[in-house]
């Protein structure tokens, strides 16, 4: 069964493996230090927010995902 819910502390490295293996598909990389701090905004939980999802406790995907502000009573397009 697979569970979804907020990323921990514990699941950082199984991330950080699949993040890279992402951007891995589409011929990029970061460095290190890049991926350490979008690691702290998501753990800071005030831009970007993220849940993953685990098969028998291991972390097999995640998304990350914000919401943008918006004008209140803005006209619909």
């Amino acid at each position: 069964m697979i569970e979804i819910s907020p990323l921990k502390e514990i699941d950082y490295d199984r991330w950080n493996i699949l993040i890279r293996s992402y951007m891995a598909c589409y011929k990029t990389a970061r460095p290190d230090t890049d991926n350490q701090n979008l690691w702290r905004h998501i753990k800071d939980g005030k831009e970007i927010l993220t849940v993953g999802a685990q098969i028998g406790g291991q972390l097999v995907g995640f998304s990350h995902y914000l919401f943008h502000s918006s004008q209140e009573n803005a006209p619909l397009l």
